[in-house]
Order: structure tokens, then C-alpha cells, then sequence
């Protein structure tokens, strides 16, 4: 839903004032609802709830206060956001507003291009928090298969591994095949159990088919493998090989071999047991399969690094780093261009752009660390492992990779844009400082992991993405005071970066001639 779609309910006990307001939203593609006293606002609120109230403070009976605070003790209205509209314009006003759950103040007489842009903001806002209320709930349910899924693998696992142990008790209080060859493969006596291991009905009748047991080994050279090592040493154990079996199926074997040499030293012959541990081989792939796809899960959620960590034991990770770069980026546009294309067609688009980012931060040695619809995260300065890193990225600081990435993003963007037939501008931000990193653990019947950043470094890296401009890299004069000798800059004049502060920064705008970063 747009923010021109949004219902917007209209309380005010001066119809006049109603009637004004409403013609205007109206013209500005919303729907209006109006209610000209504080329970009739209830009663329509409760009724069909809206997208957002504009709330007069001065009405008989039931105040605005008092309206505002009914409806945010209802589980069916407490999220929707309230704009207090009043001539009342002291702060003590305001403040008793903002206590009672509004989310902003206008005063009378309003300015009416204000008071849009008002609504709009908390439009935006509001729609991007029920977005995220709905990722959360896809992310809670994925997880929670994924849960099942491994839940599943384990029980599996834990399976295999009973009919491992039962299968390893059968051999051992099992019979072995029994045999003496000469260095050739010629048998010179065996048992019927070795017969029947390679499925003849005799002695007579293996000896007659096999006249030469190097011909039983899948791989040609494998008989040689096994007379090289016994030339070597006396004994040889555990030597694994596929063989064939009478009609044509093959099976793995374990054989332990002695040699026998005369009194010169020559190898006379060898003897030696056998056990088919084709149940075992398999077991042990499978284990082995569940293992690793259990890994790569894991490791598909969190960095390499965390989950051998979790692999290893622990259960709660949490590092403070003193220089993370963080850069936070958002596309522009993609709303609007996707409320025309089917979900599957949004996922192959942004499943190509997060995939573009995705190389180009494995290229410069940076950790990729969410997604949030349509806005990415990447940080810059975490532990990587040294084999991740190239010696080229290595000669250059973290913020200096996060720098050649923003701008290798927005030469990516302009590249894929033309092959979906649009191009989208992105909004992006960096700072530096101070982080907390970890992986969080929740219990919803079975644990799960999540990692992320958090502190005022992260926080000013966002603010810099959300005052941005489309098209543009906004960065804190931390991030210019580290950069400055080899990019480019343009200073912006101060602005706000949030309702309590003032700020200077800075546009990225590429390298510096002859820069060697």
C-alpha cells in the first residue's frame, strides 16, 4: 500500500475544520474518515482502523489526550499513528501529547504543505515498520523449519549412528573370510565364507570364476597399491577397497594382510582376512552428508567464523571492536517498481543485485551482515580469516575497501539497471567508530542464531543512508577526516541528521587522481 492509498481518520468537533482538511486529502489521492468527536473516533477507529489519525486536542468530553490514550490500550488500534492538531502551543502541551502516544505535534495555525509532509513521514514510517513486522514473521517461520529440518537430520543422524554401532556388533562376533595368495592374486586356500562374502555358493566355484583375485577390485591398479605396501611392511591393515561381487554389484571390503617371506627375505605369499563393510562406507557418507549440510546451513546465516564457533561449543558471542566501518545502502525507487511486478519477479531482481554485492564484498575482504527488504548492510574491520583475504586487499585499511565498495555499488547499479530496464539510485552511508558484535540466541523450541551489530556507530552509518540523497554516498566527517588525501569530497552545509542534533558531512564523490588507494 502507498502512502496516497492510506486512510487517514480526521477527529475534530469544528466541521468546518473537518470539511477543510478532508477536501484536501481527498485531492491528495487518500481516504478520509471523520469523526467530529473524541468516541465517535473510537467507534471508527475500532470499527474499520486506519493508516493514521489526525487528532484535534480541544473537543467536549473526551479530550485528544484522553482519545489518544484509549485507543493506544487497544491491541487493534495502539500502532496506528496519531498527529495531535491544536492551537494549544505551549510544551507542556506538547509533551502531555507525546506522553498520551502521538507521534508528532502541529500547532494552529498549520501550514498546509507541512502538514502533508507530516503525514507522509509517518506514512513512510509506519508502512516500513509493518514491512518489517512481516519480514520478521517470514524469518520466524523460516527458522523455525530450518529448526525442524535439522531437528529432523539429527534424529536421522542419531539413527544412522545406532544401525552403525548394531551393524559393527554384528561384525565383530561375525565369521571372516579367510585366504592365502602368492604375489601374484592366484588364491591358494580360503574359506567358504570368503566364497559367499563375494556372493559364489563355493569354494570350488569362486576359485573356478576368480582364478586370479586382482580381477575382483573395481579400480585396475588397487591389487598393485596392496602388493607394493606389503613389500614394505609385514603387515597391513584396514586396507579399503570397491570389489565385485559374482553378479556384477560391488561392495566394499577391509582387509588385513600379513606378509610371508623366506629366509632371503622374499615374499613367498600373503594371508590375511576380510569383512564387507559396505553398511559401514555408507553409513559414514551419510553422516558425513548430514554433517556438511548441516555446516553449510549454518554457515549460509552467520559468518564463517561464528558458526565454527557455535560449531565448537559456545553458546553465547559477543565482541566489542574499536574500528568498524559500517555502510549502510538503499535502493531507491524499488518500492514503486516492484508494486508492478509479481514477487517472484522481485525476488530474481534483487536476488541479482544482493548476489553483484555479494562479490564485490567477498571481493574486498568485507562481511555482508543483513538484509532488510530492499536496504543492505555490510561492515568492514571484523576478524576475517587471513585465507579470505588477497594481498592486495590486505594493503588497504577496512575504510578504505568500504569506500572502493560504495562506489563499485553504484557502478554496479547503473550496469544491472540497464539490463532490467531501469535503473535505481542508491542511497548510501558510512561511518566509523565503535561496535558490539555477536551472535544472538533465542529459544522458540529449539535455538537459533542471529548476528548483528549494534551502537551509535551503526546508528550514525544508517542516518547517514536515510538523510542522504538518491544517487549519493554520505559520510561523517570521521570517515572524511580517514579519506580525504585519497578520494574526493564535497562538503555538505550543516544539516539535521535527527530530531537533536546538527551535523556536517560529507559527499563521496570517487578517488583522487593518482591515488594509490
Amino acid at each position: 500500500m502507498s502512502e496516497k492509498q492510506a486512510k487517514i481518520l480526521l477527529v475534530d468537533d469544528k466541521p468546518n475544520n473537518l470539511h477543510y482538511l478532508s477536501e484536501i486529502l481527498l485531492d491528495r489521492g487518500y481516504q478520509v474518515q471523520r469523526a467530529i468527536s473524541g468516541q465517535l473516533a473510537i467507534n471508527a477507529a475500532l470499527d474499520s482502523p486506519p493508516d493514521l489519525i489526525l487528532l484535534d486536542v480541544l473537543m467536549p468530553k473526551l479530550d485528544g489526550y484522553e482519545v489518544c490514550e484509549k485507543l493506544k490500550r487497544s491491541k487493534l488500534t495502539r500502532d496506528i499513528p496519531i498527529i495531535f492538531v491544536s492551537v494549544l502551543e505551549q510544551a507542556f502541551d506538547k509533551v502531555k501529547a507525546f506522553k498520551a502516544g502521538g507521534v508528532d505535534y502541529i500547532t494552529k495555525p498549520f501550514q498546509l504543505e507541512e502538514v502533508i509532509a507530516r503525514i507522509e513521514n509517518q506514512l513512510t514510517i509506519f508502512n516500513l515498520q509493518k514491512k518489517l513486522k512481516e519480514k520478521h514473521k517470514e524469518l520466524t517461520q523460516y527458522t523455525l523449519r530450518l529448526q525442524a529440518e535439522i531437528a529432523e537430520r539429527k534424529r536421522t543422524q542419531e539413527a544412522l549412528l545406532l544401525a552403525e554401532k548394531r551393524y559393527n556388533n554384528l561384525v565383530d562376533n561375525s565369521i571372516e573370510g579367510i585366504f592365502q595368495a602368492n604375489p601374484s592374486g592366484r588364491l591358494l586356500s580360503a574359506n567358504i565364507v570368503l566364497a559367499r562374502l563375494f556372493g559364489y555358493d563355493s569354494l570350488e566355484d569362486l576359485v573356478e570364476k576368480v582364478p586370479n583375485v586382482s580381477g575382483l577390485y573395481v579400480q585396475p591398479d588397487r591389487f598393485s597399491d596392496l602388493m607394493s605396501q606389503l613389500e614394505y611392511q609385514d603387515t597391513l591393515c584396514n586396507f579399503e577397497s570397491l570389489v565385485y561381487k559374482k553378479n556384477g554389484q560391488t561392495i566394499w571390503i577391509s582387509e588385513n594382510a600379513r606378509a610371508v617371506r623366506d629366509t632371503t627375505g622374499t615374499l613367498l605369499y600373503y594371508e590375511g582376512t576380510v569383512i564387507d563393510i559396505t553398511v559401514q562406507k555408507i553409513s559414514q557418507e551419510a553422516l558425513k552428508f548430514h554433517k556438511d549440510r548441516n555446516e553449510q546451513l549454518l554457515q549460509s546465516i552467520l559468518p564463517a567464523r561464528i558458526a565454527r564457533r557455535l560449531q565448537q561449543g559456545e553458546a553465547r558471542i559477543a565482541e566489542s571492536f574499536d574500528d568498524v566501518s559500517i555502510l549502510f545502502a538503499d535502493i531507491t525507487g524499488f518500492t514503486e517498481f516492484a508494486a508492478c511486478k509479481t514477487p517472484k519477479e522481485q525476488l530474481a531482481i534483487l536476488d541479482r543485485i544482493f548476489s553483484r554485492f555479494d562479490e564485490l564484498a567477498q571481493h574486498y575482504g568485507l562481511e555482508r551482515i543483513k538484509t532488510i527488504g530492499d536496504a543492505y548492510m555490510i561492515a568492514g574491520g571484523l576478524p576475517m580469516p587471513h585465507s579470505e583475504l588477497t594481498d592486495t586487499i590486505v594493503e588497504h585499511l577496512p575504510i578504505e575497501r568500504v569506500a572502493r565498495m560504495a562506489l563499485d555499488m553504484q557502478i554496479a547499479m547503473t550496469e544491472l539497471g540497464t539490463s532490467v530496464g531501469r535503473v535505481f539510485p542508491l542511497r548510501i552511508g558510512i561511518h566509523i567508530g565503535s561496535v558490539v558484535a555477536g551472535a544472538i540466541a533465542s529459544t522458540i523450541g529449539h535455538s537459533k542464531f542471529i548476528y548483528d551489530l549494534w551502537g551509535e556507530t551503526v546508528n550514525l552509518a544508517s542516518l547517514m543512508e536515510s538523510t542522504g540523497l538518491p544517487g549519493q554516498i554520505q559520510v561523517t566527517p570521521e570517515v572524511y577526516d580517514r579519506l580525504h588525501e585519497g578520494f574526493a569530497f564535497e562538503k555538505r552545509e550543516p544539516h539535521s541528521i535527527d530530531r537533536q542534533r546538527e551535523m556536517t558531512t560529507y559527499w563521496l564523490r570517487g578517488r583522487q587522481p593518482q591515488s594509490q588507494i
